[in-house]
């Protein structure tokens, strides 16, 4: 595992110096970045079993990446509006599964996009009440009923589980140690991420699988748990490695998740077999983002010659 990572970070110094040598390399880097997080919000939902499409996906995704609803406001009912426009556009209002479906692309990607302003751009750390937050944004609009919930249609999004939950014949923390168990994870993420930063070494790879199995482990929400905990592994990946990973993306990798997750449960939480998945993933990805940025720099060096050329 360690030659694996060592390629990876070698890619990863190669990106950057690519990037500082190629006029808008960042803007480049970044347009990729954005359209494989809307990869990631298709494949999280397709292993759910949510939502739509690839193509409808990454084309509402898009819409809410780029800035066309504006991010910043999500709190205010202007900006809910705006998704329930987007949610219902040249849809018969009668076709509610369609509307669900649209809703928890549309909302998923709000949420992906709230985790990366707060915890990436914005540097502030991993907390409960920002996962409750972005939990809440995530099934916003989707009914425990409507979740698979027979008992109430109440909204349940940043709200504890009250019940039981076994994963296969694993159990999850009772209800009344989660808030102990979410915050002893964020308050170990933090102190890890403070060591590495004064060490200057620190492997994404292991430490966003790590806490992505950590999250769905201690399962803290009645529903949402996995799509969350792959929104906080990737969101530890864009801060510390600039990159996001599908992990399960195809019907062989998918597999592989499932079962590594199963192997998890199975010894009560280790996510070693998680981050050998992770790194490979992010190897492909780092290899994908370096080659679009070499046949972007040939291409800039081969105008900059041919402009020479009609110079002489």
């Amino acid at each position: 595992m360690k030659g694996e990572f060592d390629a990876a970070s070698a890619i990863m110094d190669e990106v950057g110096q690519l990037i500082q040598s190629i006029q808008d390399g960042i803007s480049s880097v970044a347009d990729i970045l954005l359209r494989d997080m809307a990869a990631v919000v298709y494949g999280s939902n397709a292993k759910a079993r949510r939502g739509l499409g690839l193509d409808e996906t990454l084309q509402l995704c898009m819409l809410i990446f780029s800035g066309q609803v504006e991010p910043c406001s999500f709190r205010t009912p202007d900006y809910q509006a705006k998704l329930e426009k987007l949610i219902r556009k040249n849809i018969d209002p009668a076709a509610t599964h369609v509307i669900r479906s649209r809703r928890e692309v549309v909302q998923h990607a709000v949420a992906f996009q709230h985790l990366v302003n707060e915890f990436v751009h914005d540097e502030k750390p991993m907390t409960e009440g920002l996962i409750k937050e972005t939990h809440a944004i995530l099934v916003k609009g989707i009914s425990a009923a409507g979740a698979g919930f027979l008992d109430t249609s109440k909204e349940f999004g940043g709200i504890y589980r009250k019940d039981d939950v076994f994963i296969g014949v694993q159990q999850c923390p009772k209800p009344k140690d989660i808030p102990v168990a979410m915050a002893s994870m964020v308050k170990n993420l933090g102190i890890e991420l403070d060591a590495a930063e004064k060490a200057g070494c620190l492997d994404p790879f292991a430490l966003a699988a790590k806490y992505c199995d950590r999250f769905v482990n201690i399962h803290p929400f009645r529903d949402g748990n996995g799509r969350m905990c792959r929104l906080i592994l990737n969101v530890i990946l864009i801060k510390y490695a600039g990159i996001v990973v599908n992990v399960g993306e195809h019907d062989q990798s998918r597999d592989e998740y499932l079962a590594t997750a199963q192997e998890s449960r199975a010894v009560g939480g280790h996510a070693g077999p998680l981050a050998t998945l992770v790194l490979r993933e992010g190897y492909k990805s780092l290899r994908r983002i370096r080659d679009t940025l070499r046949k972007t720099k040939a291409w800039a060096l081969k105008q900059d010659s041919k402009g020479k050329e009609k110079q002489v």
